[in-house]
């Protein structure tokens, strides 16, 4: 099966699977993200003695929504029912069960007194917006948060902060790019509306973000944290970072930029310029400190190729254009 057939077969399995077709099924087609494994590892399993207990709430990502296809105009522009600030609604409509859930799996709950309510926050693009957004309402000691907790608790004692608080906001490349009618529907603005992403001093115990350092930004414009927060560039693009590549996808990417050279036909491309120079490209990134202990996990070799559709010289002589790069193929 070629690639071409392979992809028609995947996505007709995604649509009798989802029963979406097209832009509907755009995330349906991706792989899990960082926050979905984050979810998946978070530890729920702490016993009493401890005298911790933890529980996970996982909210889809922005336009989409579990079982539905997804929404044209959240995906567009970050806001309406599926949109960065609905996705927090959802997150503190979910509290209730999530603390009911622990307690009534807690030996002896009755008789005892939360002292605190902490949020351990994880988000990716514009799920990092939301994220954001979230830290800041249990900063600001949102009524909606407070109501949540109450509620979940019951009569159980609380001793605690009423909102709770953030302990850890882990971000992945976050990326609000909301359209509002203010910066005309345009994601690409800085102005995120009514979407809070200002991180101030207070809003969490510790707050980490992870950025792709090769990302094209003028689709996917970081929303920073520097210098107020821990900010790390690690190299790749947007899903890099985040996830959602699918790990079966088999890809053959560019390590240096190819280079071309105009030789004669009998020339082995293995002896034109452009190869030499690619091959001492490929040594001196072994020095480069955002690239070269990844490099020692890669298999890269030096590929060539030609084409053969060139004039003769002046002198009769056939010939080629010549091209290297290095390259690696890995399973993402």
């Amino acid at each position: 099966m070629n690639n071409a057939d392979a992809q028609s077969a995947y996505f007709q399995c995604v649509q009798l699977k989802s029963g979406h077709s097209g832009f509907a099924a755009g995330s349906h087609l991706g792989y899990y993200t960082n926050v979905h494994w984050l979810n998946i590892l978070y530890n729920q399993k702490l016993t009493a003695d401890t005298g911790y207990g933890q529980r996970a709430i996982y909210i889809e990502g922005i336009g989409t929504e579990s079982g539905e296809g997804d929404s044209t105009y959240g995906m567009g522009t970050g806001r309406g029912n599926t949109g960065v600030v609905r996705k927090t609604d959802k997150a503190v409509a979910m509290l209730v069960a999530a603390i009911k859930g622990y307690l009534d799996n807690l030996p002896d709950a009755s008789s005892c007194i939360i002292k605190e309510l902490q949020f351990d926050i994880f988000g990716f693009s514009r799920g990092a917006a939301a994220a954001r957004h979230f830290a800041n309402r249990v900063f600001s000691q949102d009524q909606a948060i407070i109501a949540a907790i109450k509620a979940g608790l019951g009569s159980i004692e609380f001793s605690g902060t009423p909102g709770g608080k953030t302990r850890f906001l882990g971000i992945f490349d976050t990326v609000a790019g909301i359209g509002t009618p203010v910066n005309g529907f345009n994601p690409h603005s800085a102005d995120t509306g009514e979407v809070n992403i200002v991180l101030r001093p207070g809003v969490a115990e510790k707050v980490f973000h992870i950025t792709a350092q090769h990302e094209c930004r003028f689709n996917f414009a970081l929303n920073s944290v520097k210098p107020a927060w821990p900010e790390l560039a690690l190299p790749g693009a947007h899903s890099d970072i985040g996830g959602g590549y699918n790990p079966d996808e088999y890809e053959a990417y560019f390590i240096t930029r190819p280079q071309f050279e105009t030789v004669t036909f009998s020339t082995p491309d293995t002896k034109t310029r452009v190869y030499q120079q690619a091959c001492e490209q490929l040594s001196a990134m072994d020095t480069w400190p955002a690239i070269g202990p990844l490099l020692q996990a890669l298999e890269i070799n030096i590929d060539t190729w030609h084409d053969e559709r060139m004039p003769a010289d002046r002198y009769g002589m056939p010939q080629k254009r010549s091209g290297a790069a290095a390259v690696t193929t890995n399973f993402k």
